[in-house]
């Protein structure tokens, strides 16, 4: 299982995607590249200054679940739903029934392109939408290739990147809405910083595959 941290304004968080690979030019001129084990996500938090109270709960937050003791749960703050949707607010499901942000995956065609159900009508997503998957109490955390328009029924097929993890099969949950990961929080990442009376918070995190 895995937990979500406490609710913070944040000043920055981005989220990189990291892969290790070794780039080497042979005799024929062709340069080659060799990945080296799995790709991660590695985001960079920053919380504005806190007060007494919500600092408190980061600092009890931090204590248990820092320096990658525990699974903790992550979205990108500054882009928690397609960008085409301010909000989806009055946004209905085809069929009827109001949109939560979370729809399903219908058909999996292969690690990277999926079909997803239970969507608005003409669902739109755009080139760098983030898109999170969900079953049995596992999240994981993706990217949208490409622009695409879902069609009337509310279905949707989309590329994602990187490749979903094979336990994300047909009938998991797939969210729009602060779509989320699973990180570790890098030990010796936390820094404070006091202005006043107020403390800001600094750390960084590394996403499990």
């Amino acid at each position: 299982m895995s937990v979500v941290p406490p609710i913070g304004r944040y000043l920055e968080s981005p989220f990189s995607y990291v892969e290790d690979v070794e780039v080497s030019r042979h005799p024929d001129g062709v340069s080659r590249g060799r990945q080296f084990g799995l790709g991660y996500w590695n985001a960079s938090i920053a919380l504005a200054q806190m007060d007494r109270k919500t600092l408190g709960q980061w600092d009890a937050f931090l204590l248990k679940y820092g320096s990658a003791k525990e699974v903790v749960r992550l979205y990108q703050p500054n882009q928690c739903r397609p960008v085409a949707y301010k909000s989806f607010a009055g946004v209905n499901v085809a069929g009827g029934g109001p949109f939560g942000g979370s729809a399903n995956l219908s058909v999996r065609a292969d690690a990277f392109n999926v079909s997803v159900d239970q969507c608005p009508s003409l669902f739109e997503l755009t080139a760098s939408d983030w898109v999170g998957f969900e079953i049995n109490g596992r999240f994981s955390l993706h990217r949208v290739m490409s622009d695409v328009v879902g069609n009337a029924g509310g279905v949707v097929s989309i590329e994602v990147f990187p490749a979903i993890p094979a336990r994300f099969v047909a009938g998991s949950i797939v969210h729009f809405e602060k779509p989320m990961g699973e990180f570790l929080i890098e030990p010796g990442s936390i820094q404070k910083s006091k202005v006043g009376r107020k403390t800001a918070l600094r750390f960084s995190a590394t996403s499990q595959v």
